[in-house]
């Protein structure tokens, strides 16, 4: 089988030769040719733009994510409102779970000139985030790679942006091995393994009480017993003398 290959302005152009019939040298940029052209031919133009649809639905998936996990998170530190018997949520005096939500807040607010705002990401009052595709669509014809930038990348290797930051930072939590989670699982197993010993060890002193008492009341019980039919006797001794 022969390479494919392309020229690369015009026939006289940059030959680029592989052995699939999918290009894939420019970067973010595939395509695939189906058959040759013949010299002489009508040049094939390739136009590259950006799809902001597909744009937009990626960022409402980030905004959309983002939003549940929040949500998830208020409702565990919720103070919960007694007057109404709305319970408190699971986490609701954690200093710690608190301390997360306020983090996940600060996080979505990167440094730098360009913000999340400027293509239309922005917070509301309760924390989560609304997207404004009309003004995200006019941001990236103006500047379309500053919200890559912006937005990073969320690879352990090599973390950047506001994903990056995220992805670093829960981490620290969902870590299985070091994270928070982890160690509050182990601390709370190792909790209740304790508290089951101390349980397991008031049973036995329960037990041990309990049977000796029994003994004690039933060795009591007998002597009762004894002295009653004693007594017994005396009387019909003393009575006997008496008549």
């Amino acid at each position: 089988a022969q390479d494919a290959i392309v020229m690369l302005g015009g026939e006289n152009g940059t030959a680029i030769k592989q052995s699939s019939n999918t290009f894939t040298n420019i970067d973010g940029v595939s395509f695939t040719v189906s058959k040759a052209q013949n010299t002489g031919s009508t040049p094939v133009t390739l136009t590259v733009s950006g799809d902001s649809n597909g744009t937009t639905k990626n960022v409402q998936s980030f905004v959309d994510a983002y939003n549940k996990l929040k949500g998830a998170i208020d409702g565990l530190v919720d103070a919960g409102d007694p007057a109404n018997k709305v319970s408190a949520g699971a986490f609701a005096h954690d200093a710690g779970v608190s301390a997360l939500q306020s983090r996940l807040v600060s996080l979505m607010r990167p440094l730098g000139a360009t913000s999340l705002a400027s293509y239309g990401i922005t917070a509301n009052r309760d924390g989560s985030l609304s997207l404004d595709s009309g003004r995200l669509t006019k941001q990236l014809a103006v500047d379309p790679t500053s919200l890559d930038k912006l937005l990073g990348s969320a690879s352990i290797s090599n973390p950047s942006g506001v994903a990056g930051s995220l992805n670093t930072y829960l981490n620290q939590w969902s870590n299985s091995a070091t994270g928070q989670i982890k160690t509050r699982t182990d601390a709370n197993n190792a909790l209740s393994a304790t508290l089951t010993k101390r349980q397991a060890d008031l049973d036995s002193m329960y037990n041990s009480a309990y049977s000796r008492y029994l003994k004690q009341y039933t060795d009591l019980q007998a002597l009762q017993s004894t002295m009653n039919s004693n007594l017994s006797m005396f009387d019909a001794l003393f009575s006997s003398d008496k008549s």
